[in-house]
């Protein structure tokens, strides 16, 4: 076997997708799914897999409008009325089969000589058969069953779905579930309904409105994310398929890029801190005052790790936003500091009002620790700056100095310190 495709890729274990590549190891995989796993779609996004998104809806083809409420008879009952009135059926799932019955006999009672009829896994099969061959031919108004539909079905007449306790459903399973309407080009409709004395907890809330908000066709994949940011990735190398991490996404998928790529470094351009006190060192509203556009600027910002880069960074957003306020300034010199850490092998430097701890890293720049301490004493005499040194563990090695000098800002003295040290010792 060459190569495999799997469709509904959610609907797979990691043990059973693990014994294909067992067997086969040299097989080419694909996977299919309208809503990847949180994992799956975690390998994607980390480039352990290459992913492609079809957003090209079929022709005249409608967006699900989408609502969620409250469980409440007389708007079931308006609801399938509607769907009746324009020679409609309707799916209403409920699914906890010890119950499906009573709500059976509850929508056969709102509506006089409405056809409903009850199906779920544990029927047999010719009678699930039967049914479902009924409902197609339109014998049966309103199908009363478990997530038995979520899948397979595809009836164009069907275009609307109540579903009880929505609450209940992860946000893959919802979105796969209300993709068994509008299967043509007639308008469906989907209720979500929950408790009314339902009280939802943070992740429930935001599932339920991710769903409702999320109707556009081809949403699966903005689902997703949104599944993965609720859920977790879950675990990269064990079996499970979603939850927590320690650290967060972005720098999860950095700490994951950095293995793939086998590199064998052990000190990274985002392990070096520079942390400055207040807010000297920031993106004014008045400059930048789209809160979206400021955060991509700062992400943009903290990713570039080279001078040239810098530059043109820099050059960009005085084109696009004027002449930089003194904060904005402050912040491109934080991030110039930095670049000049990892090339001297500084780990973090810690700047408040009062004193400013600097942390060496054990390296070839400091392998003459006599002439080392003979630079600094030179460098800081010049400024009339007292300062200290304590040996940390693991061989780290703090300077640490008090600033009183008004007339001079601190963020230049430490450049200018780091540009001397980098040209001193490292030719």
């Amino acid at each position: 076997m060459g190569f495999l495709v799997v469709d509904e890729e959610h609907k797979f274990g990691v043990r059973q997708k693990d014994l294909f590549l067992k067997r086969f190891p040299k097989i080419d995989i694909l996977m299919m799914s309208a809503t990847p796993i949180p994992r799956t779609l975690q390998s994607a996004l980390s480039e352990i897999k290459t992913i492609s998104t079809i957003s090209t809806p079929p022709v005249d083809r409608k967006p699900i409008e989408t609502y969620v409420e409250f469980f409440d008879l007389q708007s079931i009952e308006e609801s399938i009325r509607f769907e009746l009135s324009r020679a409609g059926q309707v799916y209403f799932l409920h699914n906890n089969i010890a119950s499906l019955n009573k709500f059976k006999r509850l929508v056969s009672s709102m509506i006089e000589g409405v056809s409903v009829e009850v199906i779920h896994a544990k029927m047999s099969v010719e009678k699930i058969k039967s049914t479902l061959r009924d409902f197609i031919e339109k014998k049966i108004d309103v199908l009363v069953s478990t997530s038995i539909i979520e899948n397979g079905l595809d009836i164009p007449n069907v275009n609307t779905i109540i579903i009880n306790n929505a609450h209940l459903f992860g946000l893959s399973q919802l979105h796969q579930i209300r993709g068994r309407v509008g299967r043509h080009n007639r308008q469906a409709y989907a209720y979500l309904l929950v408790p009314k004395k339902f009280k939802p907890s943070g992740d429930t809330l935001r599932r339920l409105r991710a769903i409702q908000d999320n109707i556009s066709l081809g949403s699966g994949y903005l689902l997703s994310t949104k599944d993965l940011e609720i859920r977790g990735a879950g675990s990269v190398f064990g079996y499970s398929q979603s939850g927590g991490s320690q650290v967060g996404f972005e720098y999860y998928n950095k700490l994951l890029q950095r293995a793939i790529s086998g590199s064998d470094s052990r000190f990274y351009f985002d392990m070096v801190s520079v942390t400055v006190a207040g807010d000297q060192a920031s993106i004014p509203h008045s400059y930048i005052e789209d809160a979206s556009v400021r955060l991509s600027v700062y992400r943009k910002l903290s990713s570039i790790n080279s001078a040239q880069r810098l530059r043109s960074f820099e050059n960009e957003i005085y084109d696009r936003f004027g002449l930089a306020p003194l904060r904005f300034s402050s912040m491109l010199t934080v991030q110039e500091i930095k670049i000049l850490c990892y090339e001297v092998f500084i780990i973090s430097i810690m700047c408040d009002y009062k004193k400013t701890s600097i942390v060496f890293l054990p390296s070839p720049l400091l392998s003459n620790i006599g002439l080392f301490l003979g630079f600094v004493e030179t460098f800081f005499k010049k400024e009339h700056l007292k300062y200290e040194f304590k040996k940390l563990a693991n061989e780290k090695l703090l300077l640490s100095f008090s600033w009183e000098n008004e007339n001079k800002d601190i963020l230049v003295f430490i450049k200018d310190f780091l540009n001397k040290f980098r040209n001193d010792f490292k030719n």
